[in-house]
């Protein structure tokens, strides 16, 4: 048998091993669980990223669509009309045969406010709706002196009334007229700022195309329809995004305008740096403090579209996706900004 002071020579090493091994064995297991619940939090992170940008995409891309068919009827309008143009069939002084066409036309176009067509000799066919019954207005070449004949129609070609007046208005100075003269290719929609109609003294967009008669390279024709801003507005209103989610408009300047802001742009609108109509509206005065947020991290992130970006709205996350409804124009964008809750509930 060992001494009693024998075994108490050898234990008190053994104990201090033993208290080392166990120290270190619980800093590995601590270090080990750590960096797998480090790599669990990010992985689930980024997997939280991963599907809410993939539900951005989603939202975005319907709410595109959605607002893509209020424009495509318009579009593909303008298309028809040019190839009419182009086949030498639209007389600017055979006002009946031009209401054949489009009255019809307009008729499955409640979004459109009147069309105009203009060639480069200042003659002019312009159709709008007034209640139940069609206005034209027509002018000549060089504009007769600057008096231009109005007709009201029941149909398309019941005439009811007509009248002269003059009227300072010159066509091919138009917005819409001088936007689809530049435009490079005449297969390319221009679409206007917005801006005031002449006629309705209302804010809207136009979009117009150019192209020259068959057998007739001199003479330029422009066709062009108006699309009221007022619309527009309902329009958006109509896109369900999500419950705490925003569509909305906006141009390259990062102003907005969304249904909530209807009164303040039909109030005339506010004038720009140059001293021109403006009807888009900074978001901060709108007190839209989601879209504000999504516009200033869409501004950090070097503006570029299609791509979701994450960014925080009164402490919240959220996402945002930026497209312009026309990639060759980047004159008018679409927004949609949803609170990150609303994507992963």
């Amino acid at each position: 048998m060992f001494s009693k002071s024998f075994i108490d020579l050898f234990s008190g090493p053994f104990r201090n091993i033993r208290r080392r091994l166990l120290r270190d064995l619980i800093v590995i297991v601590l270090f080990t669980s750590g960096g797998i619940l480090t790599i669990t939090i990010i992985q689930g992170s980024d997997i939280r990223k991963n599907i809410a940008r993939s539900h951005m995409v989603q939202v975005t891309d319907r709410a595109l669509d959605k607002f893509k068919n209020f424009y495509k009827p318009v579009e593909n309008s303008l298309i028809l009309s040019q190839k009419w143009g182009q086949a030498g069939i639209l007389n600017l002084a055979d006002v009946r045969s031009l209401n054949a066409k489009f009255i019809p036309l307009l008729e499955q176009l409640p979004q459109v406010s009147g069309l105009i067509i203009a060639d480069s000799n200042k003659a002019e066919y312009f159709l709008t709706r007034e209640g139940r019954s069609w206005l034209t207005r027509s002018t000549g070449s060089g504009q007769h002196n600057g008096r231009v004949l109005w007709k009201r129609w029941q149909g398309t070609d019941g005439m009811v009334e007509q009248w002269s007046e003059k009227l300072n208005y010159n066509p091919i100075s138009r917005p819409w007229y001088q936007g689809a003269i530049k435009k490079s290719h005449e297969d390319k929609i221009f679409w206007t700022e917005t801006y005031t109609f002449f006629t309705k003294k209302v804010p809207g967009i136009t979009g117009s195309m150019r192209m020259h008669p068959k057998g007739d390279k001199k003479t330029t024709l422009v066709v062009a329809i108006d699309v009221l801003l007022s619309d527009i507005f309902k329009s958006i209103a109509e896109l369900t995004v999500s419950d705490m989610g925003r569509a909305f408009l906006f141009n390259a300047k990062e102003a907005i305008f969304a249904e909530g802001s209807a009164g303040v742009f039909l109030n005339d609108g506010q004038n720009d740096r140059e001293g021109k109509k403006s009807f888009f509206v900074a978001a901060e005065k709108l007190n839209a403090a989601l879209i504000a947020d999504a516009l200033k991290a869409w501004e950090k992130n070097n503006k570029l579209p299609f791509e979701p970006i994450e960014f925080k709205s009164e402490k919240e996350t959220c996402w945002g996706c930026f497209q312009p409804l026309n990639t060759n124009d980047w004159t008018v964008l679409i927004g949609v900004a949803v609170p990150e809750s609303d994507l992963l509930g």
